[in-house]
């Protein structure tokens, strides 16, 4: 191996398979004449076949067998999809499946194909179909987004969406794109065109509309707003300067430059007055910090009496769990350093002069003695410091803020308390009460700069414990971080408004990218995101030219009469509710039928009234030259209105969303649907879709919202919206059984977290969803009540091309509204985040529990056959695992079969063993310790490992045993690799197939029982190590590895490359040296008496392999093979790839190797790679640098198979070759 030898040296080596006698396993090989390539296939077919060669035999016949099914399975599908797509066929369809159903469809030309796919209608429609536009438009795309090579009984989901998502690529920009997102991008563009000022040329309603006063008004505002945000160029200009001039008075507030704040004679009062004033400051600003606040009603006395509501802030990471992975931390705090660089202070004197002191109420220390910390009035060195290093500084405080954060984050409830337990977190308290608990803040003052005239007496808390942990977390915390963490409060929240060219931008882009799987550098189209901003900041104004384009005819009293369907609907069902009595049922119809359905737009402010809209943004300050100013007036102006309800009835009219939305939602206290004209376009609504399409899609939406009131939570509110329980005992617990059945149906569903592993879906966090969207049954019931009505009226008519019932595609229109592609780290982030379930189990979870849809599908209850089964072992992710552990049992039986039926092989057993005396007899010299073969060449592991060994096969004499410790070694290695693939994901699962087919493998490990396989096995357990960030284990196990055989050091050039990148220049070092450390302490006991022997012979450097041994350069000839110009090439070859990859592969993520260099030169104690290393990167470039290494090596032996053999497979799956080729 060319990195690990001089290339002048000739020592023949003397340790494994340097015996005098033959290979046994291969022929004497002639050096003088080489046989030829057909003499050499003549021997190999004459040759008789060993007990181990019929063996493997067997198994690669199975395993070829069980490939060729799949392979068919796949091409019979492929050939089916194929047909479909192709204009003029006769297709019969025959199911053989379950389900049984079979279809036929002719066209104009007479070809006749025969398929087995998933299952067809019941029977075909005999009746009339609709051939108008529209009904072939929605035909279109209900085909275009089947995949009908997936069974409906089995995969639901990929049934209904997988021409859809196949269609519908994420775009680099995005986390996810889905229907939802879609409609979302559709409804934008017609906002763009209202607000492009040529609007009047293709609108001519809203042209009339601005001939008013008010229309003109609003029009100049949202046409400002948006026309400001267009200007990229000026925004640049612009720079940081607006975001700054919020910073400024953060700090100008918290150090006290105000008149009032500067009066204050008591330090105490002082620092009470700061805090006070700059969390009032950022909460006018719309910016969390510390605490959030609602304005709501008091759901457990008036509920529509608005009353203050106080709850935990958000975090600068979406969720705890996020602040224990060290990657993202890391990133973060990176964020947070540069957000505080740009946003620095220039007052250099100021950040001298000032210490940084706890944040301590000095009479709260005075309770109790003696006062901590002491001295309680600051250090004894009050004196100007010197200048600080400002770089030091922002890295330090960064790391400050987010340990700050990580306290409140522990502090706060977890989110399914926060969002399934309402009457958990309804804690009235009187005002007193919540001063005593954070008495570093001055409730009074804030309250009197928010509602000086509706000051509140109660306020509710979400947490009886928060307020108390966070006046702990003060209490600890100096004030420089207190600061910086309201700065990078501030940063986080208004950056996104900046120039794409500011470092303000860049920076929290970096952590969205991250945290959302967005391409590195991908900004999306820069309208799209300006509309998004107008329907932020003035979502109801823009929702009146909305509604006028999109939301004519009839389109709300059709939404409408679905709506109240649904609601009669589920009315009658509560009657046939085993579990529920008749006192809690009745009570439930009341509830259900005195919910207030809004579809459309609101009346408050009235979308069909300028003058109302323009009232209600009249605070809103617009002007084209200020995209900042603009938003942050927006937000200021929501802040306005959100207090100015404290203390007031609810206004009744009121939404929480806009029209253009595409969204709904159930208010509890208000007892209230809200359905905005967003949602009321296709692929959810249209107003000329047949019954079973609009209750499929859109009435799964109001049936949704309608079962909220009756979920988790919402069952906890009556009829009036107030908090109580209101059910009988014996309901409620019929209820919590169910409740549970469906919390853990959900927490068995996984998620790919896109680094090898799974996430499993929050049962709790998801129960009030998933409830919900159990309601789709109400929208199927509904349905079928009003269906005679719907024939007769002439709304269920046939949809042509769609040879399926009515029923399966209710069934479908429901599915389809969930087509989602969604990138691993915004699935996790929604995982953690969002009491919604993943979209794919939104479908399969709900119809699972359905009768109704398995007997559209005639879907029987042994639909998930064997076979079935085994499909899923073969290509669904979430089975790698399973297959993973069948793997390794078949293996643990074949390998028992090859101990018991083939011959073992001698080969060095009996020289490490002879070796093992001679140390046991006190031997320290490693020239002396020698066998049939020469001294000892291996490091001082190697001697540990025989010596366990020797002990425990009765001193070596027990060959049995030493098979059986042997298998199990081969059995944790196969575990291993199981492991390394699916923690780096992308893996096939059939690829395990490949790995127990190895006769080689077998034979190295139970049949010549090589040194080798302790090596390789601890440096699969360091991979695994390394690409779970766990590199002081990594560095660990790798030294374990090679102080049992030098190849190990083939792993290095990429381990310097991960380690550089992930911890930086001073941290890699450190590992390096813990490496050299493991080496020293392992050899100790040879290293004190006699170091240059024991170093010379167990790392020999210049050892060269006898050429009748390799088995990688044999082609050569002998000269050639042993002289140094070939060594040396071998070596230059090794090392120019090294450099290669290094250079244009391994570093290119962070903008290439010199950037990397650049960064981690210039600040070595920290990362240079502002983005995670996966487990995936981290694999494949440990398993390249030992490849390259094995391919330059100077010479192979029959055993270093063992050292990339279970490699190839996945590097192969990493190429972008076609299949076959891999």
């Amino acid at each position: 191996m060319s990195l690990l030898m001089s290339p002048d040296a000739a020592y023949p080596e003397t340790a494994p398979l340097l015996r005098t006698v033959s290979h046994p396993d291969d022929a004497e090989y002639p050096q003088q004449e080489q046989p030829s390539f057909f003499e050499r296939a003549a021997a190999v077919v004459q040759e008789p076949l060993s007990p181990l060669t019929k063996i493997l035999l067997v198994a690669t016949i199975i395993f070829l067998l069980l490939s060729s099914v799949f392979i068919g399975l796949f091409a019979g599908a492929q050939h089916k999809l194929n047909a479909g797509k192709g204009g003029g066929t006769t297709t019969v369809v025959v199911t053989a499946t379950s389900t049984a159903v079979s279809t036929a469809t002719t066209t104009a030309i007479s070809t006749t194909t025969v398929a087995v796919p998933a299952p067809g209608p019941t029977s075909p429609p005999a009746e009339p179909v609709c051939l108008s536009p529209s009904c072939i438009n929605l035909a279109s795309s209900v085909l275009s987004s089947l995949d009908e090579s997936q069974d409906p009984c089995e995969n639901f989901y990929d049934f209904a969406n997988g021409g859809w998502l196949k269609a519908h690529p994420i775009p680099s920009d995005k986390g996810s794109f889905g229907n939802f997102e879609a409609l979302a991008q559709q409804n934008r563009r017609i906002l763009q065109q209202i607000l492009s000022e040529d609007a009047s040329t293709r609108f001519s309603e809203i042209s009339a509309l601005a001939s008013t006063d008010y229309d003109e008004q609003i029009l100049k505002k949202i046409r400002g707003l948006y026309a400001s945000c267009l200007d990229e160029d000026k925004l640049d200009d612009i720079g940081e300067k607006p975001l700054q001039e919020i910073v400024d008075k953060i700090r100008s507030t918290f150090r006290g430059k105000s008149t009032v704040i500067d009066k204050l004679s008591n330090d105490g009062h002082a620092q009470r007055a700061r805090l006070t004033a700059t969390v009032a400051f950022l909460h006018s600003r719309a910016i969390d910090s510390l605490f959030s606040y609602e304005i709501d009603g008091d759901a457990g006395n008036d509920p529509n009496f608005m009353t203050l509501w106080i709850s935990q802030p958000e975090l600068g990471l979406p969720s705890k769990e996020y602040y224990e992975e060290e990657s993202i931390v890391d990133l973060y705090e990176n964020v947070l350093e540069r957000l505080l660089l740009t946003l620095d202070d220039e007052d250099e004197e100021l950040l001298a002069s000032e210490q940084p002191s706890k944040f301590v109420v000095h009479e709260e220390r005075l309770r109790v003695w003696p006062p901590w910390p002491w001295p309680p009035w600051g250090d004894d060195d009050d004196g100007k410091g010197e200048p600080v290093n400002r770089t030091e500084r922002a890295h330090k405080l960064a790391k400050e803020v987010v340990e700050f954060e990580k306290k409140i984050a522990n502090g706060s409830l977890d989110l399914d308390v926060l969002y399934q337990d309402p009457l958990a977190t309804y804690n009235p308290v009187p005002f007193k009460n919540v001063s005593e608990q954070l008495p570093q803040f001055d409730f009074s003052t804030y309250f009197s700069v928010f509602a000086p005239r509706n000051f509140p007496e109660t306020i509710i808390l979400t947490s009886t414990t928060y307020l108390s942990s966070l006046s702990s977390i003060l209490n600890e915390t100096d004030t420089d971080t207190l600061e910086a963490y309201f700065i990078t409060r501030a940063g986080l929240a208004y950056a996104s408004y900046l120039g794409l060219d500011t470092e303000a931008w860049k920076a929290t882009r970096s952590l969205e990218e991250v945290l959302r799987g967005i391409k590195k550098g991908a900004v999306g189209d820069r309208a799209e995101y300006c509309v998004a901003r107008v329907e932020s900041a003035m979502g109801f104004a823009a929702g009146r030219y909305f509604v006028n384009e999109t939301f004519g005819g009839a389109s709300k009293e059709k939404a409408t009469k679905v709506i109240t369907d649904i609601v009669e609907s589920f009315k009658e069902s509560l009657t046939h509710l085993e579990w529920m009595d008749k006192e809690s049922a009745d009570a439930a119809a009341e509830k259900a039928a005195a919910i207030r359905v809004k579809v459309g737009y609101p009346v408050s402010p009235d979308t069909l009234d300028p003058r109302s809209l323009a009232n209600y943004y009249a605070r809103v300050k617009i002007s084209e030259d200020t995209f900042f100013e603009n938003m942050l007036s927006a937000r200021v102006a929501d802040e306005i209105r959100r207090w100015y309800n404290l203390g007031k009835q609810r206004d009744l009219e009121s939404w929480e969303m806009y029209p253009s939305m595409v969204n709904a939602y159930f208010n509890p206290p208000a007892n209230e649907i809200v359905f905005p004209a967003g949602i009321l376009q296709p692929p959810f609504f249209s107003q000329d879709w047949p019954g079973y399409m609009s209750y499929g899609s859109f009435g799964q939406v109001a049936a949704h919202e309608l079962t909220h009131a009756f979920d988790s939570a919402g069952r906890l509110y009556n009829q009036k919206g107030k908090l109580e329980q209101w059910w009988t005992n014996k309901t409620s617990e019929g209820f919590n059984e169910r409740q549970k059945c469906i919390v853990d149906q959900y927490s068995n569903y996984t998620i790919d977290d896109g680094k090898g592993g799974t996430i499993h879906v929050n049962g709790n966090l998801t129960s009030g969803e998933n409830i919900g969207d159990s309601g789709i049954i109400q929208a199927y019931r509904a349905w079928k009540a009003q269906y005679e009505d719907g024939v007769d009226s002439g709304t269920e008519f046939l949809l042509p091309g769609l040879n399926y019932t009515r029923d399966q595609l209710f069934f479908v229109s429901f599915a389809r509204a969930w087509a989602q592609n969604i990138k691993p780290e915004s699935a996790v982030a929604r995982v953690r985040t969002d009491p919604h379930s993943p979209n794919r189990y939104r479908v399969e979870g709900t119809v699972s529990n359905l009768p109704e849809f398995a007997k559209a599908f005639n879907c029987s209850a042994k639909a998930r056959s064997l076979w079935s089964l085994a499909l899923h072992l073969l290509v669904d992710p979430q089975y790698f695992t399973a297959l993973a552990a069948l793997v390794v049992l078949g293996d643990a039986v074949l390998t028992q079969l090859i101990i018991r039926f083939v011959p073992y092989t001698e080969i060095d057993w009996e020289t490490y063993m002879y070796q093992l005396e001679l140390y046991m007899k006190g031997e320290r010299d490693y020239a002396l310790i020698t066998g049939p073969t020469g001294p000892i060449v291996y490091p001082a592991g190697h001697v540990y490992v025989h010596q366990l060994l020797y002990t425990l096969t009765d001193s070596g004499t027990n060959l049995w045993k030493g098979q059986q410790i042997y298998a199990v070694l081969y059995l944790a290695s196969l575990a291993l690799t199981a492991a390394i693939y699916k923690q780096a994901g992308s893996v096939p699962n059939w690829v395990l197939l490949l790995l127990p087919l190895s006769k080689r493998l077998h034979s190295i490990y139970v049949l010549r029982l090589f040194n080798d396989c302790w090596a390789v096995v601890a440096a699969q357990a360091a991979i695994l190590a390394f690409g779970s960030g766990w590199d002081a284990l990594g560095i660990a196990l790798l030294g374990c590895a090679l102080s049992v055989k030098m190849c190990v050091l083939l792993y290095v050039p990429g381990l310097l490359v991960i380690l550089f990148r992930r911890r930086g220049l001073l941290s890699t070092a450190l590992h390096m040296l813990a490496l050299v450390g493991t080496q020293l302490l392992i050899g100790a006991p040879f290293l004190l008496q006699y170091p240059w022997s024991y170093l010379k012979n167990s790392y020999e450097f210049s050892r060269v392999f006898l050429f009748k041994w390799t088995v990688n350069w044999r082609f050569l000839g002998e000269d050639l093979f042993l002289s140094s110009s070939w060594a040396k090439s071998l070596l230059v070859a090794h090392i120019t790839t090294l450099v290669l990859f290094g250079l244009f592969k391994w570093c290119r993520s962070d903008g290439g190797v010199w950037q990397v260099l650049d960064r981690g030169l210039r600040r070595p104690t920290r990362a240079p790679s502002p983005v995670p290393l996966t487990a995936d990167y981290v694999t494949t470039v440990l398993y390249t640098s030992n490849l390259i290494g094995i391919l330059f090596a100077r010479s192979l032996h029959y055993q270093f198979y063992s050292w990339y053999a279970m490699q190839l497979p996945f590097l192969a799956c990493r190429t972008r070759y076609p299949f076959l080729a891999r």
